[in-house]
């Protein structure tokens, strides 16, 4: 995902961090580099998530293979 923001840099930039404005950006480079870490850590934690949530269905799904076979082997030592 690309995501663009198009503001323009203040005419008025006096500090440090303003000097490292960015053409076209209208912010510094701290701030992208802030939103973009701010962006990552949310992506991070959503896959986390969804990783954690394949984990319990791989854990379900094995748990639920075993029940069945020995439940096969159950059922051929029967006929």
């Amino acid at each position: 995902m690309h995501i663009t923001r198009v503001i323009t840099c203040p005419p008025d930039s006096k500090s440090h961090a303003d000097l490292l404005c960015v053409p076209g950006q209208g912010k510094n480079v701290k701030s992208i580099i802030d939103d973009w870490n701010s962006e990552l850590q949310a992506q991070s934690r959503a896959f986390v998530a969804d990783a954690q949530g394949l984990a319990d269905w791989d854990k379900h799904i094995r748990l639920k293979r075993r029940e069945l076979l020995e439940m096969e082997a159950n059922l051929n030592r029967v006929l």
